[in-house]
């Protein structure tokens, strides 16, 4: 993966929208560059890859790559690369999280709601809040935490997400797998639900609508997040 995508998530729908194909498990684009000498082609998947490839013979150019090599001719190569990556860039968005269902609890807020993370806490750098743009509240709060804090075996953290939900939606959703007490908020009307597919998607969407919606309803009181790491 290139240095560029660091901590960027893809986001499915802008990849098509650029003009990615999709084939199988990953999204492709490809362009002619050098006066048609070279198709550039970057492939999405997992990860990020750019390779540069001979339109006569259809080999794989690797000079450019070499950190000794230099000339015009490289040099253009590797803008034509660097114009390309900046171009792209806006088909993804930054991250901080490894579980998919993290990416995507960010991926909706951002498309649905116009919300971007905020990294409040400098010494706990992947805790992040959504904050609603009429109230100034939060209606989502991202951690990673250890596993032991919602009970759960084995060592390690767990990428978790508090959303907020009325009383009565608190007591039912607790019956579900994957949802716990609220960690570290008020547990009468937040819970803590694990990012890790335990939770179908659509019922954290679901949530997160519902903790959305109470964000605008609720008093002008500073919600408070007691850190215990």
């Amino acid at each position: 993966m290139t240095e560029e995508f660091f901590n960027l998530k893809p986001n499915p729908e802008k990849l098509l929208e650029f003009g990615f194909v999709k084939k199988e498990c990953e999204y492709v684009y490809a362009e002619d560059i050098m006066d048609g000498q070279f198709s550039l082609t970057v492939s999405v998947a997992k990860s990020v890859s750019v390779k540069v490839y001979d339109n006569d013979d259809n080999s794989e150019y690797t000079l450019y790559k070499a950190s000794g090599a230099n000339g015009a001719f490289v040099a253009r190569v590797r803008e034509e690369i660097a114009k390309m990556i900046s171009r792209i860039k806006p088909c993804f968005f930054e991250h901080k999280f490894a579980e998919d269902t993290s990416a995507e609890i960010l991926r909706y807020a951002l498309e649905k709601y116009g919300d971007k993370p905020e990294f409040l806490w400098e010494d706990t750098p992947d805790f992040a809040v959504l904050r609603r743009k009429s109230s100034s509240k939060w209606y989502a709060v991202l951690m990673k935490i250890k596993r032991s804090k919602l009970g759960l075996v084995g060592e390690g953290f767990a990428e978790v997400v508090n959303l907020h939900l009325s009383e009565a939606n608190v007591q039912k959703r607790l019956q579900r797998i994957g949802v716990f007490s609220a960690y570290h908020m008020n547990k009468k009307h937040w819970v803590t639900v694990i990012a890790d597919g335990s939770v179908p998607i659509e019922d954290i969407y679901d949530m997160m609508d519902e903790s959305y919606a109470l964000a605008d309803k609720r008093k002008n009181k500073k919600t408070e997040l007691c850190i215990d790491k």
